[in-house]
């Protein structure tokens, strides 16, 4: 059975921790171990920081959070309503750039992600998926 799960709030520190560990606890939930679990959990709070600190210029602003669940995968997809910008390119190396080093974390700890305009022309989604393991 397929789920999904949205959640609304403000890049309020203490939202973004709730979140987090929430994500945290459906994921150990959904079958994950606890290492990929973690590696899920420090991916997401990566992104949910990136979102605070680059969509809004103040760090403030509305996030949506969809977690969806299936048999074989499980993934995060956090959209935000900032500014448009350049998209960046997800790293598959080390950057030199220290401002990239975020994404390149991200990719390393998920088995997918992906980042793209939202379709009203104001912010970005980024997805990640992390596989399930066989049931």
């Amino acid at each position: 059975m397929t789920w999904t799960l949205s959640l609304n709030m403000q890049t309020a520190p203490d939202a973004l921790r709730a979140v987090r560990r929430m994500i945290y606890a459906v994921v150990r939930q959904e079958g994950l171990s606890e290492t990929n679990a973690r590696e899920f959990e420090l991916a997401i709070g990566e992104a949910l920081s990136n979102a605070r600190t680059h969509a809004y210029s103040n760090g403030t602003g509305p996030l949506t959070v969809d977690i969806t669940s299936g048999t074989a995968a499980v993934a995060v997809v956090i959209h935000d309503k900032g500014a448009p910008i350049t998209l960046p390119t997800v790293p598959i190396s080390l950057p030199s750039d220290p401002r990239a080093v975020g994404l390149f974390l991200v990719a390393s700890l998920v088995d997918e992600v992906k980042i793209q305009r939202n379709g009203n022309g104001k912010g970005v989604s980024i997805t990640m998926t992390k596989m399930l393991p066989l049931r």
